[in-house]
């Protein structure tokens, strides 16, 4: 590494004898590369051992012994691929189309594909599968494996009639009336993109019954190959335009031809990508259960599976409006004009408490920072801990284990979950600024936009760790074949959480709706505690508790750490090297980041968190909870 960093000023010396200049830039430039390598190695050899040698958690059924920590680690590692192979198709989206007709016509039509993968593939179907398929396959496998071939069949009828059906209605609906050339290309693209609901479902699917096998990797990295032909797709299709001008006005309600033809291409890429999914996920799925099309025997469970089922779709219906219901609450009570800006109400003038509309915008982008640890950490633990969770609900109503398997599966789930959340609520909350600006700061949005996001963002970062463990524990009554306890608790906390958005929105803006929605997580936290407590007795025993304590107080010193190399490490850097306002903001996030994630570990192996070990998979690593108490 010393040889490399003193090759760049050697060479601009060497330059220097030869006539040229002697250009900081360069160096600067071989600097950067250097820590990028560096970075990227680092992540690599720590990826490591949680992918080969984790903690043997349970018996797998055809897997050998392997743990949910390792799991976990796959999942967190493809999924935080994911999410930046994600926001790289939309910046490329975004730098290709711009914010124009076309660009919204495409979103709408890729709304509604998505919207019934998260109720039905990646949401209620496999959440009720799951605990089922785990039941019957250690009672009576043939069963199991004629579950999943009627489900993947009912599935497969069920939705190809709802898109043929869909079809039809969009062909109706575009035939009715005379549309505006936005809205007609809108409902054309949705049709084009209605094929992927289907298809989007049956990967979903098959990745659960790869997941009760031990296998994460292939679902996890499906949503890859989805972003990775879209990206194609859509330079390719934005090259054949020929200039890129044509959408550099967001203001712009007219629909080129020529645009809407290329959009069209990355509408049908999605059926493609959508086809190459299906087989990613198929063909592993395959060597787990051969085709067996005697169904009858699996009538009832796939009976009892969709009794589940409805309430989960339910609960799950309830989760995404609680995630609208902030914009939707920001954008009535914001002024409809600039010169509007109170309203009546039974003889009263009363003023709007949100200043404008941009807020609306101000949530959805503190939502989308806030939700990218949640989804590369939080609910890669949940998916990971739910089969093992299943398994062992399943052994104990076969009668081969008591409760304290589960208990302990359980616990090992809440207690990293809180390992991994609240470090990252508290790091969330002290980058807050930097990483709006970094990622946001461009164009038209200014310093003060950043603002208005990071403090948003700060309330809804406060609860990273809530969120994550409403996940783990709503998987653990669908492991226990409740699904309606957590359907009931997100029901009432649902209308507490609209009561408060409307006293906390008046004295604190948006920012009272992101308190709101944070508060309301942890109180659903302890209500799910409480109840999944009857039917689990000690899940939060004096282990659980001390090393929730031994993270706080990790956590804390992490937090100093990081206070300190962000207000003080940017001095650090010599002048010559010294990067513009951009990559300062980038410098002063990594060695944030860097210096606070190496001072927890550091702080969490002096203060001998089990977690530490958990993750890293070292030998001797609590198997039993003999060393619970350390």
């Amino acid at each position: 590494l010393t040889l490399l960093a003193l090759s760049a000023p050697v060479i601009e010396h060497l330059q220097l004898r030869f006539g040229r200049n002697y250009e900081w830039q360069d160096i600067r430039a071989h600097g950067w590369g250097m820590a990028a390598g560096i970075v990227i190695a680092g992540l690599w050899r720590f990826t490591l051992p949680l992918s080969r040698h984790a903690l043997a958690l349970i018996p797998l059924p055809r897997g050998g012994q392997g743990g949910f920590v390792r799991q976990a680690a796959i999942v967190s590692t493809l999924t935080f691929v994911s999410r930046v192979t994600g926001l790289a198709r939309d910046a490329v989206l975004a730098a290709s189309f711009g914010r124009s007709a076309v660009t919204s016509a495409f979103l709408i039509g890729f709304l509604i594909p998505n919207l019934f993968r998260r109720l039905f593939g990646e949401g209620a179907l496999s959440s009720a599968l799951i605990p089922e398929y785990a039941h019957w396959m250690r009672r009576d496998p043939p069963t199991a494996r004629r579950l999943v071939w009627l489900t993947l069949g009912t599935l497969a009828v069920v939705l190809g009639g709802i898109t043929i059906l869909g079809q039809g209605v969009l062909l109706m609906t575009l035939r009715a009336r005379d549309w505006s050339p936005a809205a007609a290309l809108a409902i054309e693209l949705t049709m084009w993109m209605l094929p992927y609901m289907p298809l989007v479902c049956l990967v979903a699917v098959l990745g659960a019954i790869l997941q009760v096998h031990g296998r994460f990797a292939a679902a996890a990295g499906a949503p890859i190959i989805l972003n990775l032909v879209m990206i194609g797709a859509i330079l390719w299709a934005a090259e054949g335009l020929q200039s890129g001008q044509l959408f550099s006005s967001g203001s712009s309600q007219a629909i080129d031809p020529a645009a809407a033809q290329a959009m069209t291409i990355v509408a049908g890429s999605v059926i493609i990508a959508g086809l190459l999914q299906l087989a990613f996920v198929a063909l592993p799925a395959r060597d787990v259960e051969k085709l067996d099309l005697q169904v009858g025997s699996a009538l009832q469970p796939f009976k009892r599976m969709m009794t589940a089922f409805v309430p989960m779709v339910a609960g799950l219906a309830i989760f995404q409006f609680n995630a609208l219901l902030d914009s939707l609450i920001a954008m009535g009570l914001s002024p409809p004009s600039a010169d509007r800006t109170t309203f009546e109400l039974l003889g009263w003038s009363i003023a709007y408490p949100i200043a404008d509309k941009g807020q609306v915008a101000s949530l959805h982008w503190a939502q989308r920072l806030y939700q990218f640890p949640l989804g590369v950490f939080g609910i890669a633990i949940a998916t990971a801990v739910f089969p093992a969770l299943s398994h062992a609900a399943a052994r104990i109503e076969a009668g081969e284990h008591d409760d304290s398997h589960f208990r302990r599966i359980l616990q090992r789930g809440l207690r990293i979950t809180v390992f991994i959340g609240l470090p990252a609520s508290v790091g969330l909350i002290l980058v807050g600024l930097p990483l709006t600006r970094a990622v946001f700061e461009r164009g038209e949005f200014t310093l003060q936009d950043a603002r208005y996001v990071a403090e948003i963002l700060t309330p809804y970062a406060a609860a990273v760790w809530a969120y994550s463990m409403v996940h783990v524990l709503t998987r653990a009554f669908y492991a226990l074949k409740d699904p309606r306890t957590p359907v009931r608790v997100s029901l009432a906390l649902a209308g507490l959480n609209f009561v408060v958005n409307l006293v906390l929105v008046w004295p604190l803006g948006a920012r009272g709706l992101a308190w709101s929605t944070a508060l309301t997580a942890v109180l659903q936290c302890g209500v799910l505690v409480r109840k999944l407590g009857h039917r689990t007795p000690g899940i939060i025993d004096r282990r659980v508790v001390g090393g929730w304590v031994r993270c706080a107080v990790a956590t804390g010193l992490m937090a100093a750490a990081a206070w300190v190399a962000m207000h003080w490490g940017a001095g650090l850097v010599p002048s010559p090297w010294s990067p513009g306002p951009a990559g300062r903001l980038w410098w002063e996030l990594l060695l944030t980041v860097g210096s606070g994630a190496g001072f927890y570990a550091l702080a969490a192996w002096v203060l001998r968190c089990e977690e530490l070990s958990w993750i890293l998979g070292r030998k001797g690593a609590d198997r039993s909870g003999s060393r619970g108490s350390r």
